[in-house]
């Protein structure tokens, strides 16, 4: 039933998505094929665009630039390279939250639907093969052993997730689950005596929010 459900979620996805595969049942004509495939690039490259403007032009409102990032985040939840960009101009554009008129603005912009986001993408891509899958810890601690090309994508999308998630206030306790399992994720499952410096910093920032989120 559960891997029933798994496929049709896929399936689904793929059909969106064509980086992860066309579904057989998509059997558009050859030119209806190729104007969609045109739009769909020609969106991303739109994307990618206007994330590096916002990067680019530190004179204009930091926290409305900050939530034009997030609606591109939530748009592109499936495309990793995106996701990566995305996360460095919202962390470069997210002002520290210890401010107290930027904390009352995040507020009002609504700062746990923010984070909510961004744990999200934590989950989808630090825990799962693939970001519309059930989540797999076992698999994805031996591809992060194995260090393959997607992981080093997603130790950088991680990494601008996690400081990103530090610099404003918020309350998400439901995300403790999705901090504790994408850390032994991101720390490959290492146990502490064999923890790397990385693997501490993971553990040092994770303990910081989970102490947020209990707040």
């Amino acid at each position: 039933m559960t891997r029933r459900v798994n496929s049709t979620w896929n399936n689904l996805v793929r059909s969106i998505y064509p980086e992860f595969a066309i579904h057989p049942s998509r059997e558009p004509t050859q030119e209806g094929e190729e104007t969609w495939r045109a739009t769909f690039s020609q969106d991303k490259e739109n994307a990618h665009a206007t994330i590096r403007h916002q990067r680019e032009h530190t004179d204009t409102d930091s926290l409305h630039e900050a939530s034009n990032v997030l609606n591109i985040f939530q748009t592109y939840t499936a495309t990793l390279n995106i996701l990566v960009e995305a996360m460095n101009t919202l962390h470069g554009r997210t002002p520290p939250w210890s401010l107290v008129d930027d904390d009352l603005r995040w507020k009002l912009l609504g700062s746990d639907t923010h984070a909510n986001t961004l744990y999200s993408a934590l989950s989808r891509h630090t825990l799962r093969p693939t970001p519309y899958a059930a989540q797999d810890l076992p698999s994805q601690i031996w591809e992060h052993i194995a260090a393959t090309p997607r992981t080093t994508k997603v130790l950088v999308l991680a990494d601008w997730i996690l400081n990103t998630l530090i610099k404003f206030n918020h309350c998400c306790p439901s995300a403790i689950l999705t901090l504790h399992d994408s850390l032994r994720v991101l720390t490959a499952g290492r146990v502490p005596c064999k923890k790397e410096k990385q693997d501490w910093s993971y553990t040092q920032r994770t303990a910081s929010l989970v102490s947020m989120n209990l707040r």
